[in-house]
């Protein structure tokens, strides 16, 4: 996931043997494989970051955590549910974000974001107003 200034956003899951699983949310600079930033979750981090409109970074982690973090790694606020969140969030009208939950389960939480971010958030067969409806040729 790219960020507006380029940069490379990705959720990570580490597991030392003996230690608990952990995870975060990292910030890289692409051109230089260098490290910028790093934010701590919960638990680790199998989701894809999703960003919005007032560059917002939302992710989800294995502990159960939706986090939302600005684009220095500080965090704005987080919520707890009762499964691990995996899936990427979904961000639509009326600053809303909906996330699927392990347990089948989906949760939908106001947020800051009005829209997700004008370069978008790459998705297979995606177009570019991020509907995620591709044009046949």
């Amino acid at each position: 996931m790219l960020d507006t200034q380029g940069r490379v956003l990705v959720g990570v899951s580490r597991c030392e043997r003996g230690f608990e699983p952990t995870g975060a949310l990292l910030c890289v600079r692409g051109d230089r494989n260098e490290v910028l930033w790093e934010y701590e979750a919960q638990g680790p981090v199998e989701s894809t970051p999703v960003i919005g409109a007032d560059n917002v970074i939302y992710l989800g982690d294995n502990a159960g955590f939706v986090h939302a973090v600005d684009g220095t790694g500080n965090l704005l606020w987080c919520t707890q549910h009762e499964a691990p969140v995996r899936s990427a969030g979904a961000l639509f009208g009326n600053q809303r974000i909906a996330v699927g939950l392990d347990d089948g389960s989906l949760a939908i939480l106001i947020c800051s974001s009005p829209r997700l971010a004008q370069q978008g958030w790459p998705k297979y067969r995606g177009d570019p107003g991020q509907s995620g409806l591709a044009k046949c040729p």
